[in-house]
């Protein structure tokens, strides 16, 4: 049996695999810690053969076949049993689901459908938006222009510490395929190595920081009509509306429940601690690069919309 340790804010798990496949990816994706004492909550990934796992029996003329992927529910511990290897991506939505519920379940942590990105001094830059929106390709103009570093991509675990909104990730992957990739680079030296699994590109550590406290907020979005970047600040209500619509109630099919009064006095917080805008992309996104780095690096914030 193969064992990683993820430590996600003072919360310890232990993820453990019987395929040394599913190990070697697993190890490439997650911010894994040597110490392994005091682990709240065991996450288990079982493979077991499809000749072994199915069985396929006649009784009164009816065919009976076990389905996979099988889950396993037990006191602190969440197994996930699987006939094959080739499905990487439902394995980290496994592990993201129990992480999650059992953040959710302390009451102190939220999940926003978001990338985050931080510079060198640990200011995050936080971009939350529905599928498509420029997530990630905005996360990786800001890796690629202005040396910024991932925290996290599609999926942010959000807590208060010191007073300050914290930002971390679990996985140091990128979800993109290889023609975004191949259109960001464009006329840029490669700085940044990422390794490729499919349309998995996985940052090196030195590209990667756990965690950053959120000091800027974009909700983008991109469309075909605008010639530039278009950028403005959101309005208290805009940005509760916004990261409403954006938050982690459920995944993987799993729920959540989300006290009310904490997810108001975060989001009164979050919209203090940090400045709000919204963005609108142009469809050709490499083409807002140079605005992109003097927005982000330069800290330049005039109304351009």
């Amino acid at each position: 049996m193969f064992s990683l340790h993820v430590k996600v804010h003072n919360t310890k798990f232990r993820i453990l695999t019987n395929s040394q496949y599913v190990y070697r990816i697993l190890k490439m994706e997650l911010y894994a810690i040597e110490d392994s004492m005091n682990v709240e909550k065991e996450i288990e990934i079982k493979y077991i053969p499809a000749e072994l796992l199915y069985e396929k029996y006649i009784d009164g003329g009816v065919i009976h076949t076990y389905h996979e992927p099988i889950f396993i529910d037990e006191k602190g511990k969440a197994t996930m049993i699987i006939s094959s290897l080739t499905d990487i991506y439902s394995i980290r939505a496994f592990i993201t689901r129990e992480m999650l519920g059992y953040l959710y379940s302390l009451g102190n942590y939220l999940a926003l459908h978001s990338s985050v990105i931080v510079d060198e001094n640990n200011r995050g830059v936080l971009f939350s938006g529905e599928k498509n929106a420029g997530k990630s390709s905005m996360s990786f103009l800001g890796i690629l222009y202005a040396n910024f570093k991932l925290v996290s991509d599609d999926i942010t675990i959000l807590y208060l510490e010191n007073n300050s909104i914290i930002a971390e990730g679990i996985f140091k992957g990128i979800n993109a395929d290889e023609k975004t990739i191949n259109i960001l680079k464009t006329g840029i030296s490669n700085t940044v190595k990422l390794q490729t699994i499919k349309e998995r590109y996985i940052v090196r550590d030195m590209f990667y920081q756990k965690k950053a406290y959120v000091r800027l907020v974009y909700f983008p979005s991109v469309t075909r009509n605008e010639k530039s970047v278009c950028y403005r600040k959101a309005t208290k209500k805009t940005f509760s509306d916004k990261f409403r619509e954006n938050l982690i109630y459920s995944f993987f099919g799993k729920k959540f429940e989300i006290d009310s009064y904490f997810l108001q006095d975060f989001m009164d917080m979050m919209f203090i601690e940090a400045d709000v805008y919204r963005v609108k992309l142009k469809n050709n996104i490499i083409d807002v690069g140079n605005e992109w780095k003097a927005l982000i690096k330069n800290g330049e914030r005039e109304n351009k919309c």
